[in-house]
């Protein structure tokens, strides 16, 4: 269900798997990035009215960090001239460090097409902007796994933050669901037990509600399509990721433990 529109949540951000984290606005406290090595802020709310959060707090955000914006229903025609001048320029900026981060990647690894994707056509990652928007739910769920990959390849330290308003909203929800999914093949009852146990706030996603219901059908989409990714390139996880996964497993059993302590 969506955000409360009224309110923000002061609950710090939780650990859903080692070095992925999911909050509020609050979340975006100077104290928190710089307290760790957040490179990747994933904004599942809508564009404009996180840029003004942005704009309107004492926030820095480091020149490195991606900025992206899970927002299916955004739009730039949707907005008078001078809003349209504004977010260009916003969305210009945040692309010019997105596509720094991806050049650099596929300068470092020529050959890498068939290890870092985002479907089955096995084309390089690309964005044409920092804002998702439109087109299919699970095709950005892709984007943004890939890229979390691609960026975990380059420093291994990166961390990552999810937020929305009230940092339980159903798109930062299915994006953590599908990052569960994707680097530990839970299945979409076990990811969202696996949240629900970190924060008990995480509502089911309602079939009833249309929205959700998109949500729902794109992540049973996006589930079976990663799965046949999978069986059909065994070389998906780069070096790097493999020779990690080890230590992330164990990283997210103290995770699981921690937040069984925690209810």
């Amino acid at each position: 269900m969506p955000d409360s529109p009224d309110s923000i949540s002061d609950e710090p951000p939780y650990e859903i798997a080692p070095s992925i984290w999911c909050g509020s606005y609050s979340s975006l406290s100077n104290h928190f990035l710089h307290t760790r090595n957040i490179k990747i802020i994933v904004n599942c709310s809508p564009t404009l009215e996180f840029l003004s959060e942005l704009e309107t707090s004492d926030v820095s955000l480091s020149s490195d960090i991606v900025l992206l914006s899970l927002d299916p229903s955004f739009s730039l025609e949707n907005y008078d001239s001078n809003i349209q001048v504004q977010l260009s320029k916003q969305i210009s900026k945040f692309n010019r460090t997105l596509q720094n981060y991806i050049n650099h990647f596929y300068t470092l690894n020529p050959k890498s097409h068939s290890i870092i994707h985002h479907s089955f056509d096995n084309q390089p990652l690309q964005f044409e902007s920092p804002i998702l928007s439109g087109g299919c739910l699970q095709n950005s769920l892709f984007q943004i796994n890939r890229l979390i990959k691609l960026l975990k390849n380059i420093n291994t330290s990166v961390e990552v933050l999810i937020i929305s308003k009230e940092g339980s909203g159903s798109l930062s929800t299915a994006l953590c669901i599908s990052y569960l999914m994707d680097s530990y093949n839970f299945n979409f009852a076990a990811s969202l037990k696996h949240l629900q146990m970190r924060d008990p706030r995480i509502a089911p996603l309602n079939g009833n509600y249309y929205d959700d219901l998109i949500i729902l059908e794109s992540l049973k989409k996006f589930y079976n399509e990663n799965i046949m990714i999978k069986e059909s390139s065994q070389d998906l996880l780069t070096t790097n990721s493999k020779l990690k996964r080890r230590n992330d497993d164990e990283e997210m059993n103290n995770v699981v433990i921690e937040g069984k302590r925690k209810r």
